[in-house]
């Protein structure tokens, strides 16, 4: 199945680099993928008539891509509504009834609303507290293929969760790029959160936005956007600071080959993109918003830092 992550200019040199970039694509490419494998030969999973639905993963499970949900911590659990053809778009439900299980008890059914403001392919964000470690599963009213998940102990991933603080650190600007070219792969223009570092954003003392992504590599799938919904905020006056670090060195690469990620990847300890995490003027962290996240999300994340 192809990427959901749509090709950059120049082309030729992402497919050369599809390798290279396969643990930032996100688990909602892999995912889908593999319930499609699962599904092949079973049309009537979970349906009548052949027409099957089944849910994905679009966050990393702990199976394709490292977990990152922790217990005892709301946990956001985006999930995408698939068919044999693949994702839905136009045809997607404005809701769906998910039950969430561990070793065999259920913990509750969810109705999860549709999420896709400003996308092409729509998500259903599933918000709960897993109470401890271990192996989750997640069931659509309207499939019997189901979705497992892992939730690591406390500590267990350095992925940044609410309630920690923001990690300083001197992301690429425009003024000193750190060897990352280009400082934004946003087109036909750079955006403007480049002026100054996370680091001295932080030493302001005001909320800040951090989006770490690549929007050469996405603006129309389930990831979506992002920058620009962060740029539409700023336009309208939000009072924070917003910067955008981005994920590879050299993207474009002549050989295809992006080099080495960007230092930020490594001080949030990720192995995907992409990721917004918004903190108050002390720095405490109040939203973080991995892989999928609509317009709507990214508004309601920014105004948890009450500006």
């Amino acid at each position: 199945m192809a990427s959901l992550h749509p090709a950059p200019d120049p082309g030729a040199a992402w497919h050369r680099s599809v390798d290279r970039r396969r643990f930032l694509l996100g688990a909602g490419a892999l995912g889908i993928g593999a319930v499609l494998l699962n599904a092949c030969g079973d049309d009537d999973a979970g349906t009548e008539g052949g027409d099957a639905r089944y849910i994905t993963a679009a966050f990393p499970d702990g199976f394709r891509t490292p977990a990152i949900l922790v217990a005892g911590l709301p946990a956001r659990a985006p999930l995408v509504v698939i068919d044999q053809l693949g994702p839905l778009t136009t045809e997607a439900p404005a809701s769906i009834d998910v039950t969430v299980t561990r070793g065999g008890a259920e913990l509750g059914t969810f109705t999860v609303p549709r999420h896709g403001d400003g996308l092409a392919v729509p998500y259903y964000p599933l918000t709960f507290t897993p109470d401890a470690a271990g192996t989750y599963v997640a069931t659509a009213s309207f499939s019997d293929l189901p979705v497992e998940f892992q939730v690591l102990e406390p500590g267990a991933t350095r992925v940044i969760q609410v309630g920690e603080t923001l990690r300083p650190l001197a992301t690429p600007t425009f003024d000193d790029p750190r060897g990352v070219t280009p400082v934004c792969t946003r087109t036909p223009d750079p955006c403007p959160l480049h002026d100054v570092s996370l680091s001295e954003a932080l030493a302001r003392g005001t909320p800040v936005a951090l989006y770490i992504g690549t929007p050469a590599f996405c603006q129309t799938a389930v990831c979506g956007p992002i920058l620009e919904f962060l740029l539409e905020e700023r336009d309208a006056g939000r009072a924070l600071t917003m910067i955008h670090a981005e994920v590879y060195l050299d993207p474009y690469a002549a050989d295809g080959d992006p080099g080495d990620t960007t230092e930020v990847i490594d001080v949030y300890g990720l192995d995907f993109e992409p990721q917004l995490v918004i903190a108050d003027a002390s720095g405490t962290v109040t939203a973080v918003l991995n892989n999928s996240m609509d317009r709507t999300e990214v508004r309601a994340a920014l105004d948890t830092a009450g500006a």
